[in-house]
């Protein structure tokens, strides 16, 4: 099973080394050694098009009744 993104490639040779030897095995046979170049950094770090069109149905709303407008994920700042 390959790697989704970079930080599962981490925590699983944190956490399972052995899985993970696998895993990697696996990935260089069928995609070869640039897929792990390849890998994002997180998976699903963005927001999707359905999403950003719900945020900004909610900004309206928001709008209509003086709230705060909800920021999309991109505009917010992380934590971690």
């Amino acid at each position: 099973m390959p790697f989704k993104s970079k930080a599962q490639m981490r925590w699983m040779y944190a956490t399972h080394p052995e899985m993970a030897d696998r895993w990697s095995k696996e990935q260089k046979e069928s995609l070869g050694k640039k897929s792990f170049k390849n890998l994002p950094e997180r998976k699903g770090a963005g927001m999707g098009i359905a999403e950003d069109a719900f945020v900004d149905e909610l900004n309206k709303i928001a709008s209509k009744f003086s709230l705060h407008p909800v920021r999309k994920i991109e505009e917010r700042k992380r934590i971690w």
